[in-house]
């Protein structure tokens, strides 16, 4: 059985007949260790051999031989990277550095196309260094521009001083569009619950299938995103993700937030970074150590401001957990940005010690701190008091 593929019309059942009757029709399955379960809708573990076993009883009270079966659900594995992953022109994933895997990609595929309608954007079969060269993005969500822009046609659509996208529906877009070409069948990925769980590979799929291991993590969708994609079958298609996330780029109104797509997006990106399995729903012994949804998402780095309040100066200090674009940015509560501390790329375990010296006409007030990363916006609060 294909991984999430449906049991029915799969088992073939075997036809029972004696002389007590021509054929019978009283036939029962039962899945070995698990006799109260029903053959059909027994969650058969992945990856994993079970037996089944049918018999039938006659019309006079005999019971048949048992016929076995065995099933076999093929795991549900798929590889994919984040927009660091992608731009990070020294990572090797899968004995393939991310040059050759870019190019693999966009090769076969005649390269891609991201937007709707007259808003486009396309990055060339021979464009990998352009891939390289724009992500990771960052910055607000946004539709694109009308034109067909692209990797010779960037417009305003990167950072001037780091070259990177600064859209980040657009970049997680473009993401989720290249780890579809990787992942044969991963567009048409379907989810029936809301939530689902992954565990890390134990290596590449290479040969012998792998195995899961770690821990199991938990993802869960933006319910906004949710709601609109099951609406009319109860179930979210990847490829229909995409979709919205391209129309959104086009200028559609497809009636949720763009943040919120791009935090759905991106939470597919992250949740299979590298090569993992997927369930959907988990077994009663494994342990999910870690839950994670897109509003909540871990966005890569954490923010400490000391001291706080302040009189004066106080100093941001922003640790980065992973390699990416980073734009740290201070606003008065009237939305007034007052401030640029930091902007440029930060590698994993760097730290960025960040001054902030207050005007000599600012009075007591409440400034915010927003810190902005491929991964999505954190916000901080300090107080100047004096």
């Amino acid at each position: 059985i294909a991984c999430g593929e449906s049991m029915e019309g799969k088992i073939p059942v075997p036809e029972y007949a004696d002389n007590c009757t021509e054929l019978v029709t009283d036939i029962y399955c039962v899945v070995v260790g698990h006799p109260d379960a029903d053959c059909y809708t027994f969650e058969y573990p992945e990856g994993e051999e079970t037996e089944i076993y049918f018999y039938a009883v006659d019309e006079c009270g005999n019971e048949s031989v048992k016929t076995y079966v065995t099933v076999y659900v093929e795991p549900c594995l798929y590889c994919s990277l984040t927009q660091g992953g992608y731009g990070n022109a020294g990572g090797k994933y899968c004995d393939m550095t991310t040059t050759e895997l870019l190019n693999g990609l966009l090769y076969a595929n005649g390269g891609l196309t991201v937007g709707y309608g007259n808003r486009t954007f396309t990055i060339p079969a021979d464009g990998a260094q352009c891939v390289l060269n724009i992500l990771p993005g960052g910055g607000p969500s946004q539709a694109l521009p009308v034109g067909e822009w692209g990797c010779d046609n960037l417009g305003n659509l990167t950072h001037p001083n780091t070259g990177r996208l600064r859209n980040n529906l657009l970049a997680q877009t473009i993401v989720l569009q290249l780890n579809i070409f990787w992942s044969e069948g991963f567009s048409d990925l379907t989810f029936s619950n809301r939530t689902f769980y992954t565990s890390s590979s134990s290596e590449c799929p290479d040969g012998e299938y792998p195995e899961p291991v770690g821990e199991w993590k938990a993802y869960t969708f933006p319910l906004s995103v949710w709601n609109k994609l099951t609406a009319e079958t109860g179930q979210l298609k990847l490829s229909d993700l995409l979709e919205l996330a391209n129309k959104a780029l086009g200028g559609e109104n497809v009636g949720v937030s763009l943040s919120d797509i791009t935090d759905a997006v991106d939470l597919m990106n992250n949740a299979f970074h590298e090569c993992v399995f997927v369930r959907f729903t988990m077994p009663d012994d494994a342990e999910v150590v870690e839950v994670r949804s897109a509003p909540e998402f871990d966005k890569g780095v954490s923010v400490t401001i000391t001291p706080n309040p302040f009189r004066q100066h106080t100093q941001v200090r922003v640790a980065a957990e992973k390699d990416m674009h980073v734009v740290v940015e201070v606003y008065n509560m009237q939305g007034a940005r007052v401030a640029v501390l930091f902007d440029g790329m930060m590698n994993a375990k760097d730290i960025q010690y960040l001054d902030y010296n207050a005007m000599r006409h600012d009075s007591r007030q409440v400034l915010m701190v927003v810190v902005r990363t491929p991964f999505g916006t954190q916000t901080q609060r300090m107080l100047l008091a004096r």
